[in-house]
């Protein structure tokens, strides 16, 4: 007899359960025992304990170092590692076979009973836990691994003549050790995979990452190479991080420059960072004698250094300059050349020398023009009377949009660029036009060099062709720079040859280009998604055209100028809203003003506006001719506002249901003026002190509600206070039906907080309230006012003579009837007028042009009520439905609100942040906050604190290889064929893949689960072969049976339960049986309530969903997933509600690698959408695209 099955008694099934779901799911691992151990085990259970087993004279004893297990009980983690042991044919420590000959052994011994228990070692406990941190033999068996301790430390050493090769700053690793001179000679450090590892100094783990994170280089190779390559640690550094990592290494006191010297001897200082300001390169030139010398110099405020002074000249807009022990930030201005041409080494004397220019006066004249055509230029100081006068203007960044069509967008989009804009950026300098790619330093201030404003020009021409382009011809190399951003490194090595430049005059004011301005405003452009068009056009990009609101909007905020096919751009401002009351409506006007070139303003009608954003238009044509860019941020923040209202020729119409909903969308900061009918109702609505409890009626309602549930009588009262109807969407399990008794029975006795006033003060007419339930739990109503509210009058609206019933209305408070006989006999229930009308299982209605739907919204009373535990059962649409019942038109037409649904539901499955998908997400929480006070929901998690836990666990099942292969052979079938015929149809526009392929992809989801679950729902005649599901299943319901609990079993396919039942049934396990064919649900649902002998309940997922209190079972088993989680969480509630007062345990049982787990997994994606809005799920089969088809067929 094996150990585990000695043990089993003491470990409580849902241990036994947990313990075998941690070995399936390869959380134990098995390591090699210490001394007398048997067995020793790692289990990963989000905190990882030790398990030991261990002889204890000729018996087993167990150990964990769990709390669970320390107080005294048997837990999980030694159950996974029994487990383990009797799956497991390999892995350290005794085998399976060698506990059973120890068992054995000590009962041919002491004849011990076979129930011993297992007990700990003899040992005090504080021996045990000591023990369990000895090291295990396989690491004492390790070689360990070099540490670099407190006596060595990292150095980081800058290679001057490396840093000047690749023009960025490299180091080289060393380590020195201390000694009792000091410290030891600095050596270089053997960098490996393991290095970071080793160290022991946080800061330094940081460092030595960055560093080896760059190529590494070396004194013999002049190329980069790949580390691990050679032996020495020397590595560049990014330009655009070496500011940072030089200063951390700084702060380290262990950053030194290797000058040739002996830098390791006692007198060595470390390097410092000099934090005064950058150094800039000016050209700066000396009137002598009959000539002008032209020298370089570094300077930063009023500090100047010789530009031979520094050891290391690092150029960039991220350079570096070394001198007197300090490393100082340095800037070039893009003239980095200039500093070889007066930096000059001499070899012979190993120093650096100032090498000047000397310019006879002769050729002054003629060398200054040729210095001002140059392209890069430090900035420069000549004498008076020399040179060209120089003015700083700041560049004014354009960007003209060119749409399909014209000669600008032909020349760059081609018939594979759908849907993008063409755009050209410019730079104006005092009115000069210059182009990126243009090379040149300075912009003549020539008369013949002004441009006209663009929207008054004739036409729009290529740059080529620009009258107003200031001509050049730019070598190719140079025009590339159009997209090169601050960051970028530049090689100065690779700027050869001249270039050819602006023209300039030869005298007069020259207006000095500031190239980092004009590359940050490229950069943004970069920042902003546009792209550059090709190499041949180098000043034209890409612009989508979906995102040029955005874009237009954003540039213009950071001082761009726009134009749109050579017309001027003009934002909106905040529009003017007001409304106005009517008997059955409200009217919002608005106006949105536009300030023109002219200087005028324009006024544009927010239906004018509406109507162009509905057409997909981003802007709208103004008197002067100019383009008005709508206020798309607006419209963005109040998308739901606009959807909600009909579009009329100059406003838009509100319903007065939706009067709530139009207050709680308008911005109390925006400019809207309201009449005095519309600031009574808001008023109010502000007023509204909060929803307060109310108490059931004194001493006739049998029973006591708890806390929540008097809140629910409170907001019953709010939303009638406001002639509004709502849906109450508790869990279930809460109690929403007692709570409608409640207020019903309070109603009718004429409790004053629950019953409605006339203006005479005297009480309303008696009329019955319809409550319309699915027809299984129709009777459940009639027992639970039965047992709570025994005064109220209640009635079943059911049977063949039901035209006796209808005269015997008025005699009842009370009319209980199914969706099914309301469908029936619509046209004689319209006749009525009651008070309430209270649908139970309102997700029956999801579907507006169902007849139930259709039904409902005919029904006449003064107030009404959707309960509901999921108000979204299977897509978000089916909230429209269910208010259109409740106040018809709040939420506007059926087909915008799904429009505003179907957009929301395309940004959850980017998963990506962009303007777009913030639109769409802010229209959902729009969505959410105006329906907040119309949904009340409550979770047990919030309001059951005294409801006993409930665990839920997914089991992964392992198929067998005859079970796989079925799968396999039928998910390659439909893949194929299915693929092929997504690829040959049309996309959806929706962009769901579930259009002409609608049949095939159900077909192929359905046929995938079946053969997870087993394969005879595939075909009759596999019945008997294996499935892994029902293999667990009845391995687990023989240990729910052993310890007396009782379990629900659901699956959607009733084959699937067919092949359960044959099981038990071999077996002779009891069981009750549900699903829709089912007749007597009562007596079948209360033989399981009460009959000790019957463990088991086999229920169809959809039919066992509704309507039952199944609390005397503790677990749950849901043998395949279903696409809508809240179907799930249904089929769990059934236990678990009030009522319960055990622990329950729910299980998903899932096949690996299989659809279903695709599905798990989608399902967690997708969820949060639907919880945005009020918590519920959404059924993700709507939704599914076809890469969500690949993922579940791969």
């Amino acid at each position: 007899m094996s150990l585990m099955t000695i043990w089993s008694p003491f470990f409580q099934s849902a241990v036994r359960m947990s313990g075998r779901t941690l070995q399936l799911d390869g959380k134990v691992k098995r390591i090699d025992p210490v001394g007398e151990e048997l067995v020793r085990a790692m289990i990963d259970d989000n905190e990882t304990h030790t398990v030991i087993i261990e002889q204890d004279g000729k018996q087993a004893a167990a150990d964990c170092t769990c709390p669970h297990f320390q107080s005294g009980a048997y837990c999980k983690h030694v159950w996974a590692t029994l487990v383990d042991v009797q799956n497991s044919s390999s892995g350290p420590g005794a085998s399976k076979q060698d506990l059973m000959r120890l068992r054995a052994r000590a009962l041919k011994a002491k004849k011990r009973a076979a129930s011993a228990a297992p007990r700990r070692p003899k040992e005090p406990e504080w021996v045990t836990r000591l023990s369990l941190l000895r090291v295990p033999s396989y690491e004492r068996k390790a070689p360990t691994p070099p540490v670099l301790p407190s006596q060595r430390q990292i150095c980081y050493v800058v290679i001057p003549n490396l840093s000047h090769r690749y023009q960025s700053l490299v180091i080289e690793l060393r380590q020195r050790s201390s000694q009792s001179s000091g410290w030891s000679k600095m050596k270089p450090l053997k960098v490996n995979d393991d290095l970071i590892g080793t160290l022991s100094d946080p800061i330094d783990r940081e460092l030595t990452s960055l560093v080896i994170g760059g190529a590494q280089v070396s004194e013999d190779d002049d190329s980069d190479y790949p580390r691990g390559g050679r032996p020495h640690a020397t590595f560049r550094l990014p330009s655009g991080a070496q500011h940072m990592i030089v200063q951390k290494m700084i702060q380290t006191s262990r950053c030194f420059i290797d000058l040739g010297d002996d830098i390791s001897g006692p007198d060595e200082f470390p390097i410092h960072w000099d934090d005064n300001g950058t150094w800039r390169l000016w050209m700066v030139g000396t009137e002598v004698e009959d000539e002008l010398v032209i020298n370089a110099q570094l300077r930063r405020k009023d500090q100047t250094l010789p530009i031979a002074y520094p050891k290391l000249i690092i150029g960039g807009s991220h350079g570096l300059i070394y001198y007197d022990n300090f490393i100082a930030p340095f800037d070039d201005r893009d003239a980095y050349r200039w500093v070889s041409q007066f930096r000059e080494h001499d070899r012979s004397e190993d120093e650096t020398k100032t090498h000047a220019i000397h310019i006879p006066n002769d050729d002054i004249n003629r060398f200054l023009e040729r210095l001002y055509m140059l392209p890069q230029l430090p900035e420069i100081d000549l004498p008076a009377g020399f040179g060209r006068e120089e003015r700083h203007v700041e560049p004014k960044p354009h960007l003209d949009l060119f749409s399909p069509g014209t000669a600008e967008a032909s020349a760059v989009l081609n018939s594979n660029a759908r849907n993008q804009l063409a755009a050209r950026v410019w730079f104006e300098y005092d009115g000069r036009r210059i182009y990126p790619s243009q090379a040149g330093r300075f912009v003549p201030m020539t008369p013949g060099t002004l441009i006209n404003p663009p929207e008054d020009a004739a036409e729009a021409t290529p740059p080529d062709e620009d009258p107003n382009a200031i001509a050049i011809t730019a070598a190719p190399d140079t025009r590339a720079e159009a997209f090169v951003t601050p960051e970028s490194p530049e090689d100065p090595a690779a700027i050869e040859g001249d270039e050819e430049v602006i023209e300039l005059p030869p005298q007069g004011v020259l207006i000095r280009r500031d190239r980092k301005a004009e590359r940050d405003a490229i950069a943004q452009l970069a920042t902003c998604g546009l792209r550059q068009a090709n190499a041949a056009n180098p000043d034209m990009l890409l612009l989508p055209y979906k995102q040029m609101a955005f874009v237009v909007t954003h540039l213009m905020s950071n001082d761009w100028i726009i134009s749109a096919d050579r017309l001027n751009v003009r934002t909106a401002g905040p529009p003017n809203l007001s409304i106005a009351s009517n008997v059955d409506w409200f009217e919002l006007r608005g106006t949105v003003k536009y300030h023109r070139a002219d200087g005028e303003e324009q006024e544009v009608s927010l239906p004018e506006i509406l109507a162009a954003a509905r057409n997909g238009e981003s802007m709208i044509t103004l008197g002067d001719g100019s383009q008005g860019l709508l206020p798309e941020q607006w419209l963005d923040e109040h998308g739901l506002l606009t959807a909600m209202g009909e579009l009329e020729d100059d406003h838009l119409r509100f319903k007065a249901s939706q009067a709530a909903l139009l207050d709680s969308l308008l911005d109390e900061r925006e400019l809207v003026s309201v009449d005095e009918q519309f600031k009574v109702a808001r008023d109010q609505l502000k007023a509204f002190e909060g929803i307060k409890p109310l108490d059931p009626a004194p001493g006739k309602f049998h029973g006591t509600l708890r806390p929540y549930q008097r809140e629910g009588l409170g907001w019953f009262k709010f939303l009638r206070t406001f002639g509004m109807n709502g849906i109450l969407a508790d869990d279930m399990g809460l109690g929403k039906t007692v709570q409608v008794l409640s207020m019903l029975e309070a109603r009718y006795l004429g409790i004053e907080d629950h019953i409605d006033q006339t203006l005479n003060g005297e009480k309303p007419k008696h009329r019955p309230t319809l409550v319309v339930v699915p027809r299984s739990v129709v009777f459940n109503w009639i027992d639970e006012a039965e047992k709570f509210t025994p005064d109220l009058r209640v009635m079943a609206y059911a049977g063949a003579d039901r035209i006796a019933l209808r005269n015997a209305f008025d005699d009842h408070d009370v009319i209980v009837t199914s969706f099914g006989l309301m469908r029936r006999d619509v046209e004689e229930l319209q006749h009525y007028h009651f008070d309430y009308i209270v649908l139970d299982e309102a997700q029956a209605i999801k579907n507006p042009a169902s007849q139930s739907a259709k039904s409902a919204r005919l029904l006449r009373s003064n107030h009404r009520l959707a309960l509901t535990g999921t108000p979204i059962e299977n897509h978000l649409g089916d909230l429209w439905s269910i208010f259109e019942y409740l106040n018809p038109g709040m939420l506007g037409s059926n087909a915008r609100f799904a429009d505003i649904i179907r957009q929301g539901s395309r940004v959850t499955q980017k998963e990506e942040d962009s303007e777009e998908n913030e639109a769409k997400t802010t229209m959902l929480q729009q969505i959410a906050s105006s329906l907040r006070p119309f949904i009340l929901r409550r979770t047990k998690a919030q309001v059951l604190t005294d409801l006993p836990p409930k665990t839920e666990q997914t089991i992964l099942c392992h198929m067998e290889p005859e079970q796989r292969k079925v799968y396999d052979d039928m998910r390659s079938y439909y893949r194929q064929n299915l693929m092929k015929q997504l690829d040959s149809s049309a996309p959806s526009p929706t962009g769901s893949a579930m259009g002409k392929s609608t049949f095939m992809v159900l077909e192929a989801l359905l046929r995938l689960r079946q053969a997870a679950c087993h394969p005879g729902l595939i075909d009759e005649a596999r019945a008997d072969e294996a499935s892994a599901k029902l293999d667990v299943l009845l391995e687990r319901v023989a240990d729910i049976i052993e310890e007396g609990s009782k379990a629900l079993v659901f699956s959607q396919f009733t084959s699937m339960l067919s092949l359960v039942r044959r099981k038990l049934d071999e077996r002779g396990i009891p069981y009750c049986y549900l699903d829709g064919q089912t007749r007597n649900r009562r007596e079948v649902v209360e033989k399981f309530q009460t009959d000790e002998k019957i463990p088991l309940f086999l229920i169809s997922l959809k039919t066992g969903g509704l309507g039952l209190n199944l609390t005397a079972a503790e677990y749950v088993f849901i043998l395949d997933p279903w696409w809508n989680p809240a179907v799930e969480a249904q089929a769990i509630d059934r236990t678990y509600r009030i009522g319960q007062t055990k622990p329950v345990f729910a299980y998903r049982m899932i096949c690996e690698d299989t659809v279903e787990q695709r599905i798990a997994e989608m399902q967690d994606k997708k969820r949060k959408l639907a919880d945005a809005i009020v918590g519920g799920e959404e059924n993700i089969l709507r939704s599914l695209t076809r890469d969500d088809l690949e993922k579940l067929l791969s």
